[in-house]
């Protein structure tokens, strides 16, 4: 949501540009970089509304955690008042949850996999070198539950 509010703040600029770079945050201990690029317009586009159309998306993302983000234990994670159970809570049911897993919380993925599979939750993991930041784009693959 404050992805698309962003960008309609920066509407003008963006038509302006080929290309924005954006920060949202940070929002529970972590700042997304996004990028914002003007895409060619469909045939259907330029049928349904004319070639004077310009389309933007965006074409790559990045997370960063802050240093104040909030680190749960798997007890900790597990707790009923905790973070994780609170996002659990606002997930969709019927969407993959997706955890990008760095080498040293493999145990603690297991666990949090574990019980949000008991929870009716579909999980993929996104095993990720140590140092690396969660990036994305929409050419990327899409997660696949496990």
């Amino acid at each position: 949501e404050e992805l698309k509010s962003n960008i309609q703040r920066k509407k003008n600029q963006l038509l302006k540009s080929q290309q924005y770079t954006g920060v949202i945050g940070p929002v529970g201990g972590f700042k997304m970089e996004y990028l914002i690029e003007r895409q060619a317009s469909s045939l259907i586009d330029e049928l349904r509304y004319g070639t004077a159309i310009i389309r933007m998306g965006v074409s790559q993302w990045r997370i960063i955690p802050q240093p104040d983000v909030v680190a749960e234990t798997a007890s900790q994670a597990l707790h009923p008042h905790s973070r994780f159970i609170a996002a659990l809570r606002r997930a969709d049911r019927n969407a993959t949850l997706t955890f990008w897993v760095h080498p040293d919380s493999f145990a603690l993925h297991r666990d949090l996999q574990d019980f949000a599979h008991e929870q009716g939750f579909e999980v993929a993991a996104r095993p990720l070198p140590a140092g690396i930041p969660i990036t994305g784009s929409p050419q990327g693959s899409r997660s696949a539950a496990q």
